[in-house]
């Protein structure tokens, strides 16, 4: 076997070729942005803990793709009844 690329180094295209299926259950999967997809939780406490412009709320909404204000309330109430975040949205001592 050769070493290296065998003498191609231009640049190039390439295709790729892919099944229907593939398709639809690999690459629907990367779709949806990642901040769409995870737990809001973790990233509530970075925010606060960085002490962003806006809040919570305030800081999600200048994404590209802001998560729903539903997901962002429901994150924001779970972190409150652990105990996490106070009433005006503040870390706790926790």
């Amino acid at each position: 076997q050769r070493k290296g690329r065998a003498g191609r180094v231009q640049a190039g295209r390439c295709f790729k070729m892919y099944t229907r299926h593939v398709h639809d259950t690999v690459f629907n999967e990367h779709t949806l942005p990642e901040i769409v997809r995870v737990p809001l939780e973790g990233l509530c406490l970075q925010i606060q803990l960085q002490r962003m412009n806006g809040g919570i709320a305030g800081f999600l909404s200048k994404a590209l793709e802001p998560p729903k204000v539903e997901s962002i309330d429901a994150a924001v109430s779970a972190l409150k009844r652990l105990g996490a975040l106070d009433e005006r949205e503040n870390l706790t001592p926790l």
